[in-house]
């Protein structure tokens, strides 16, 4: 048994909107914060550079995790308004 048995669709719903609303602002603060132009950064196709020791590798990964994680979300929010 999961959790999706205590939900309704629609606090499954009002769940993801209010993480895709979190995450989004968390992502528009680490782009700032690590010299990202927010504005047109296209969180779907991002990916931390892998190649060589820079200060922000741990950061930029951590930033790509939450810019996977918004895409899903906001995936599965897709599929249960259309549902």
């Amino acid at each position: 048994m999961g959790l999706e048995q205590f939900l309704t669709t629609s606090d499954k719903i009002a769940s993801l909107e209010k993480l895709t609303s979190l995450l989004a602002a968390d992502i528009y603060f680490s782009c700032l914060k690590y010299g990202i132009e927010p504005d047109g950064f296209d969180y779907t196709a991002f990916e931390a550079p892998s190649d060589g020791p820079d200060v922000f590798s741990p950061h930029l990964r951590d930033l790509e995790i939450k810019c996977k994680s918004l895409a899903a979300a906001e995936q599965k929010l897709a599929e249960l308004n259309n549902a």
